[in-house]
């Protein structure tokens, strides 16, 4: 399903497919892909995660009512409602966790990051939505997230920082290093955050300006797709499981405690760490995995189906 941005004079079905910087946004909207059908409810709009703690400004800067079916339309608020939730007009802007640095502003403009919340239909707030292609917490090459960002004036981000943008604000040890290079227009933009190959341990991602991919979505939870099991390193440079939710994928798939894994849809886990064996477990969620293990001295095929599972 498209995502639903809109710019005015364009027409939407055309804005679809052509959406670019060249002018700013003025409304947003779409499907919340994981609101429970039937319920309504609304979304309101903050200053985001990625802002600067010196700013205190808790105020919502607009609001619109989500149907039953997930979709709303917000209208962006104008420059004189947005000025003073900016920040002053600098020539860095140094993030917030869930990221760590600085970037460089040229020229040097008042702006900031803003995030959208979810409220259910008695008011109380569900979460942060997360605009992107993934709701999964660990990120892979090809995967996009998206950041609403406003500017006062013409200007451009540039710089390398350390992000793990999810509703969680938690950073981990290998957060993405996100390179950036986005060039805004005055008023309200939208940046595409692509994630690329992994170097020196960690993955890296371009921050840029652009089309929003069709692929693209709202997502209230952030979480994982995977068997829901730990696995650790043995003495003789083994890989077993030691843990599992009892109601979980791996325990369905007959996995048991102590099982040494072999194999991981036909390929080889000799010589990997435990840590490069969970990545293999992870994945889409309702995806098949098969394992080969290890377990009082024979060999058993095991498949399961990868579940998702909320970590906001």
């Amino acid at each position: 399903m498209k995502q639903n941005w809109t710019s005015i004079p364009v027409p939407v079905a055309l804005l679809i497919s052509t959406l670019s910087q060249a002018a700013p946004i003025t409304t947003i909207g779409g499907p919340v892909r994981d609101w429970t059908s039937g319920e309504t409810g609304e979304v309101q709009l903050y200053v985001g995660n990625l802002a600067p703690n010196n700013l205190d400004y808790s105020k919502s800067l607009g609001a619109a009512k989500v149907d039953a079916k997930g979709q709303f339309t917000l209208t962006l608020p104008d420059a004189a409602a947005v000025t003073p939730a900016l920040l002053p007009a600098a020539s860095e802007f140094k993030l917030n966790v869930p990221c760590e640095g600085s970037l460089k502003v040229e020229p040097a403009a008042a702006l900031n990051f803003f995030d959208l919340s979810g409220f259910d239909s008695l008011g109380l707030r569900i979460t942060t939505l997360r605009l992107g292609n993934t709701r999964l917490e660990w990120l892979k090459p090809g995967d996009m997230l998206n950041l609403l960002v406003y500017a006062a004036r013409a200007t451009k981000l540039t710089g390398n920082t350390l992000c793990q943008e999810n509703a969680t604000g938690k950073r981990a040890t290998d957060a993405p290093r996100w390179n950036w290079d986005a060039a805004l227009q005055p008023g309200w933009n939208v940046l595409n955050v692509k994630i690329g190959d992994r170097k020196e341990g960690s993955l890296t991602a371009v921050v840029n300006t652009g089309d929003l991919p069709a692929t693209s979505g709202w997502f209230q939870f952030i979480g994982r797709g995977g068997l829901t099991m730990s696995v650790e390193n043995t003495e003789d440079g083994q890989v077993r499981v030691v843990g599992m939710a009892a109601d979980g994928a791996a325990a369905r798939a007959g996995l048991q405690n102590g099982d040494i894994v072999l194999e991981i849809d036909g390929v080889s886990m000799k010589g990997l760490t435990s840590t490069q064996v969970a990545e293999r477990v992870r994945g889409e969620p309702d995806t098949t995995i098969t394992l080969k293990v290890l377990r009082d001295g024979k060999e058993l095929t095991l498949t399961g189906t990868r579940e998702f599972r909320r970590t906001n």
